[in-house]
């Protein structure tokens, strides 16, 4: 059995306002993507002591023996010693193969990746389609369907690669997001990826036209 077609969304486009310029977007995203660094900067100081007391600070003393070896072999380069670059590369793989790092890498980006996937639905879904960063820039975010703010499935969909965008999640992945965020710049009414699998779209909230008022 074949699975039912898509929603049609003619009828919708005719009554969105005008697609959000890309300048303005990339600002707000910017800034959601600043906010949701920062509740995931507070909730890892609150979740530390409870997931990764014994991790964590092992992570962090790697880090801090990291930065220390690479000034040193950084003045050693300086002063003709060729081999130090070597040395440095083995070293640094060493200490990144700790399992306490390892421990801590997975729970940085996961506490990360999810912290940031919870702002990004509930800034988009309580506040009907513009979040803390489309408010500042005067930008909402519609379905292309209805022409009403999306429901959460819709805010969780496209929130999906926004939390990636901003944690890490492997190199893949971050590949597929950066081919994402460039994409509305080719695409119809600048839909990225993530906007076409949600069956939404960033419009400009001071130009309603002839769209519904969210």
């Amino acid at each position: 059995m074949l699975p039912p077609p898509l929603p049609n969304e003619t009828s919708a486009d005719a009554q969105l306002p005008p697609p959000a310029p890309l300048f303005p977007r990339t600002l707000a995203f910017l800034a959601d993507a600043a906010l949701a660094l920062l509740f995931g900067v507070l909730a890892t100081r609150l979740l530390v002591p409870v997931f990764a007391a014994d991790t964590f600070p092992v992570f962090v003393e790697t880090l801090e023996e990291i930065a220390h070896d690479y000034r040193e072999t950084t003045l050693s380069l300086a002063g003709g010693n060729t081999e130090a670059a070597a040395a440095f590369s083995e070293r640094v793989v060493e200490r990144a193969s700790r399992p306490e790092v390892a421990d801590a890498q997975l729970f940085l980006s996961l506490t990360l990746t999810l912290t940031a996937l919870a702002y990004f639905t509930l800034s988009e879904t309580l506040t009907r389609g513009a979040s803390i960063g489309k408010k500042i820039f005067r930008l909402r975010v519609v379905s292309t369907v209805t022409g009403e703010p999306p429901n959460v499935l819709q805010s969780l969909s496209r929130s999906i690669w926004r939390a990636c965008a901003v944690a890490p999640a492997g190199l893949l992945v971050t590949l597929l997001v950066l081919v994402d965020a460039h994409v509305p710049f080719f695409a119809f009414r600048r839909r990225a990826w993530h906007d076409r699998l949600a069956r939404t779209e960033v419009v400009d909230a001071r130009n309603r036209g002839n769209g519904r008022d969210a």
